[in-house]
């Protein structure tokens, strides 16, 4: 999806009982102010393939309700909306990768990346979502911003070979 406009996938109304997308494939979101627009508290958004979100404007993930990922999400920018449990690790083989290449991933709230893949790219030393990847998990207002780590794997992969002494903020 190029999305030229404001969202690239809304998902939209009160309905009851609860319904859900599900990604068993591929989804790709280039551009737009917002990449997946969770709109109702009734709607569930579950990856058990890959979701990539790039050059989102405002925000990659806003939610009411849950986007679970148990496949693989990239993206580089927000995520939530400052609302607990926006953004949910499916855990054992589920994996985060910040940008499309060398990116940022902001989440709004407190995050469980137990049992999950963090694969991060390393391409030079000075700027973090410049030179290499960068996670962050910031205060939100229901929350303070920790991240549960237990069993979790990090993959660094890149080009760049580190010199002694340099320090590189991986998760902040």
């Amino acid at each position: 999806i190029i999305n030229h406009g404001k969202v690239g996938i809304r998902v939209q109304g009160d309905v009851i009982p609860s319904k859900s997308v599900t990604n068993n494939g591929s989804i790709t979101i280039s551009g737009g102010e917002v990449g997946i627009n969770q709109k109702s508290d009734n709607w569930l958004f579950t990856n058990n393939g890959t979701v990539t979100i790039s050059n989102a404007i405002d925000i990659l993930i806003r939610g009411g309700t849950n986007f679970t990922n148990n496949g693989t999400f990239k993206g580089n920018g927000i995520v939530g909306n400052g609302t607990s449990n926006d953004f949910i690790c499916g855990g054992a083989g589920s994996t985060i990768a910040p940008g499309t290449s060398v990116g940022k991933l902001t989440f709004e709230e407190t995050e469980d990346f137990t049992n999950i893949f963090l694969n991060i790219e390393i391409n030079g030393s000075t700027t973090p979502g410049i030179d290499y990847d960068q996670v962050v998990v910031e205060d939100g207002p229901e929350t303070n911003g920790h991240v549960t780590l237990t069993g979790a794997t990090l993959n660094l992969s890149g080009s760049y070979v580190p010199v002694g002494g340099e320090v590189f903020n991986l998760l902040v």
